[in-house]
């Protein structure tokens, strides 16, 4: 089964929304936004980062987007990353939420990640590393469970 996410970008009045249907979870979505958040200058062009992405190609099909444009949240999703940039176009606020899912028709968010008023033109690349040690632990984690 595919773990599904929404990635929501807002900036000022702007909220776009982005759908991933595949890999929603920290070690591989977490990873990718957060590396190329770090690698962006400004909001418009993380998001445009973001929308180039695309799947390696394979003998049957072609390269396809990563992520997907969308009205709104999904109701399938695992995981919601947002990326605020409302108080500055060079300043986000990062937050990961993992939805539980009950027997409830509601689902329970559960913060994995808030990090606050980081630099987007920061010369220093530990700064933004740092604040996603969780997502970069992950991922070491999944590479290292692979390689065993």
């Amino acid at each position: 089964m595919s773990t599904r996410c929404n990635i929501n970008i807002k900036n000022y009045n702007t909220n776009i929304w982005l759908y991933r249907h595949h890999d929603g979870y920290l070690s591989e979505t977490g990873y990718n936004l957060a590396c190329n958040l770090i690698h962006s200058k400004d909001a418009h062009n993380f998001l445009e980062n973001l929308l180039s992405e695309k799947y390696e190609a394979s003998e049957n099909q072609p390269g396809k987007k990563i992520y997907e444009l969308t009205s709104n949240q999904h109701g399938d999703i695992e995981y919601l990353y947002t990326f605020d940039f409302s108080n500055n176009n060079n300043w986000v606020n990062v937050y990961v939420e993992k939805l539980e899912y009950t027997e409830s028709p509601i689902k329970k968010p559960k913060t994995i990640l808030e990090a606050k008023c980081l630099w987007m033109d920061n010369k220093d690349p530990e700064v933004m590393s740092n604040a996603f040690k969780v997502i970069f632990e992950e991922r070491r984690k999944r590479l290292f469970s692979q390689a065993a």
